[in-house]
C-alpha cells in the first residue's frame, strides 16, 4: 500500500455548482454560488480550502456550473491562499457530484497516483482541531491497509429536520421537531484511493445528473470496501438553509 502522508499526494476536489435557493434570503445570495457566501470573516469554500491547505495540501480542483465567476473572485488561481486551483465546469447542463467528478478526471485536472479528497464547502466542519484534515488523512490510511478503497466520514447521529410523530389509528400519540436519529450520516467528505477512481468510469453516465453518493458508495459498501470514520456531531455544520447558515454564523462567533 502506497504511503500516503498529510498533504503530500494529495487533490481535494470540492463541488461548488449549487444555486442554494434557500439562501435566498442571504444579501447578494441570488447572484452567486451557495458556497462563495461569508460566514464571518471568509465564504464558505475558502474556509474549506484553509482546512486542507493546513494539513499541506497544494492541489484543489473546484466543480463549478451556477454563478462560477463568485468562486473564482475569492479563489483566483490559489496562490494568495500558497496553493494551486483549478477548475472544471459542466457542459452545459448539470450532471451531478459525480458527473462532475468524472469530467475532471477525464480532463487531467487530477494526478495519476493522487489520493483524491471531496469535500462540500457547504458542509462545514467547526471546533476541531488544527490537524483534523491531517488526522483524516491518517484515518483513511490505516483503513487502505484493511482493503478499504474509500473512506466515508461521518457523525454518529444527526437532527432529522422536520417534525416527526407516533401515530395510532391516524392520531398523533406524540409530536417532536428536529428528533435525533441515531444512524450514522454523511459528513459530505469523502476520500479515495487512487484505485478507486475508475469506478466513476465503470460507473457514472454524463447523460445524466449523477450523485456518486447513490452509486459508487453502495457499489464499494456490498464489497466492503468503503471505511467509515466518525467525528462528533456538533462539528458537522451543514449549510443549507438559513437555520444551518446562522447556526455556522453563531459557532464561528464573527472567526
Amino acid at each position: 500500500m502506497r504511503e500516503v502522508t498529510a498533504g503530500s499526494r494529495a487533490t481535494v476536489i470540492l463541488p461548488a455548482g449549487g444555486k442554494g435557493e434557500r439562501l435566498a434570503g442571504l444579501a447578494g445570495a441570488r447572484h452567486r454560488s451557495k458556497v462563495a457566501i461569508r460566514a464571518g470573516r471568509m465564504s464558505l469554500i475558502e474556509r474549506t480550502v484553509r482546512l486542507w491547505a493546513r494539513a499541506g495540501v497544494k492541489r484543489f480542483v473546484v466543480l463549478v456550473f451556477t454563478h462560477p465567476g463568485s468562486v473564482r473572485a475569492i479563489l483566483g488561481d490559489g496562490r494568495r491562499l500558497g496553493v494551486s486551483v483549478r477548475y472544471s465546469a459542466d457542459p452545459g447542463r448539470p450532471v451531478g457530484r459525480g458527473g462532475a467528478i468524472l469530467l475532471a478526471v477525464e480532463r487531467g485536472l487530477v494526478p495519476p497516483g493522487d489520493t483524491v479528497v471531496v469535500h462540500n464547502p457547504d458542509d462545514q466542519i467547526v471546533g476541531l482541531d488544527r490537524d483534523f484534515a491531517s488526522s483524516i488523512l491518517r484515518r483513511h490510511r490505516a483503513a487502505a491497509r484493511r482493503g478499504a478503497l474509500a473512506t466515508a466520514v461521518c457523525v454518529p447521529w444527526t437532527e432529522y429536520a422536520y417534525s416527526s410523530f407516533a401515530i395510532r389509528r391516524g392520531f398523533a400519540r406524540t409530536a417532536g421537531m428536529y428528533p435525533k436519529v441515531r444512524l450514522p450520516a454523511h459528513v459530505g467528505l469523502t476520500v479515495f484511493e487512487p484505485a478507486a477512481i475508475p469506478l466513476f468510469r465503470k460507473l457514472i453516465s454524463l447523460e445524466k445528473k449523477t450523485d456518486f453518493e447513490k452509486v459508487v458508495f453502495p457499489y464499494l459498501a456490498r464489497r466492503r470496501r468503503l471505511g467509515i470514520t466518525m467525528i462528533p456531531t456538533k462539528a458537522w455544520i451543514p449549510v443549507n438553509d438559513l437555520r444551518g447558515y446562522h447556526k455556522l454564523l453563531a459557532t464561528l462567533g464573527g472567526r
